[in-house]
């Protein structure tokens, strides 16, 4: 960490973005469960409906969650990267300025 006061988790922030970049991987393995049994397979013909129905539903729910999580995740990224370059600029404005004291003594 620089010489200011300012401070940020980044490991917190990198285990947040890990976990969201892999939120899909976990609902994943649901969906595909649901599409190997296949919505023929369930035999009552409103039941297979609603199965196929479900089964599209998560499938866009997982996308659109996917969609969200990656954008969070990126702006995560964004927060951390942008917060790196002003306690950087930060710590060289301090170090300048003490510098500068230093020399009109």
């Amino acid at each position: 960490m620089s010489g200011s006061d300012l401070y940020i988790d980044g490991e917190m922030l990198a285990r947040v973005r890990q976990n969201l970049r892999h939120i899909t991987d976990i609902l994943e393995d649901p969906m595909e469960k649901i599409r190997e049994v296949g919505a023929e397979d369930a035999g009552v013909d409103e039941l297979s409906d609603r199965l196929g129905e479900f089964g599209e539903e998560w499938d866009y729910g997982i996308g659109k969650i996917n969609e969200y999580a990656g954008g969070a995740a990126d702006t995560l990224q964004n927060v951390e990267q942008a917060f790196d370059d002003l306690d950087l600029s930060l710590a060289q404005a301090l170090q300048d300025a003490r510098s500068g004291s230093g020399s009109g003594s």
